[in-house]
């Protein structure tokens, strides 16, 4: 990608100091990991663009909106990574996290210049984020900056929505989906047994917000030489199944 001349994004949760030094010196200028404000300052500072992160799972605007001043906002931007479709319509994707960023004190102008124009003139979309001649016409029109309420949207030049009603015909969706997409190989409740290989065992600790897990060791419930689950203390079984190739 970079012999090509593109954009080459990170993804580089905890990353520090001379790990992140040689990271940057690969080539790679941007991340969206950042879960500190001391961690997002340290990438900031060695020159990477720092996408501050709000999405379904993983919530991270209010520890990383302090780092934005009038010094620093035009090398940082929004991202959600990712959300459900049910927040998605409820709240909406990047809008939604302009508004919260609102909210928690940002100026509504620089908000939006965050969730626009940073992002295009990073990733080179010379023809995108901004409302000049050239740029084409992808635009919003907003009632109320303080509360972003979009009355009106624009593709190309043409109006496609108006108070939340779409302007253009609904293309109908094949109710015959795609078929033979769960490929497992077979397996028994004895695939799930677990021995034991002591009274303490590693165990994976969930950080309620984030995608971000903490490495753990804890005493589990042994049963004839197999770890059972302990629900009191909510230490439970994950199981990843390969689904494409039976692997």
């Amino acid at each position: 990608s970079l012999a090509a001349g593109k954009v080459v994004d990170g993804h580089a949760p905890g990353v520090r100091g001379k790990d992140l030094s040689a990271y940057i010196a690969a080539g790679i200028l941007s991340d969206h990991e950042s879960v500190s404000l001391e961690e997002a300052r340290d990438k900031l500072e060695q020159g990477m663009m720092v996408m501050i992160r709000e999405g379904s799972s993983e919530k991270n605007l209010d520890a990383l909106l302090p780092l934005v001043t009038d010094k620093t906002y035009k090398r940082c931007m929004f991202v959600v990574d990712d959300r459900s479709c049910v927040d998605l319509l409820r709240d909406g994707d990047i809008d939604a996290v302009v508004r919260k960023a609102i909210k928690r004190g940002l100026e509504p102008v620089r908000a939006i210049q965050m969730a626009t124009i940073n992002t295009a003139e990073y990733f080179r979309l010379n023809r995108l984020g901004a409302v000049a001649p050239g740029y084409l016409a992808n635009l919003v029109a907003i009632s109320d900056l303080s509360r972003l309420q979009i009355d009106m949207v624009f593709y190309q030049g043409r109006l496609v929505a108006r108070e939340r009603e779409a302007l253009f015909p609904s293309h109908q969706v094949s109710r015959k989906g795609p078929t033979s997409t769960v490929n497992i190989k077979p397996f028994s409740i004895e695939a799930l047994r677990l021995p034991a290989s002591g009274e303490t065992e590693l165990v994976i600790e969930v950080v309620p917000g984030q995608i971000i897990t903490r490495k753990r060791v804890e005493k589990v419930k042994v049963t004839s030489g197999v770890i059972g689950q302990d629900t009191i203390r909510d230490i439970l079984k994950l199981v990843v199944v390969e689904r494409h190739k039976a692997t």
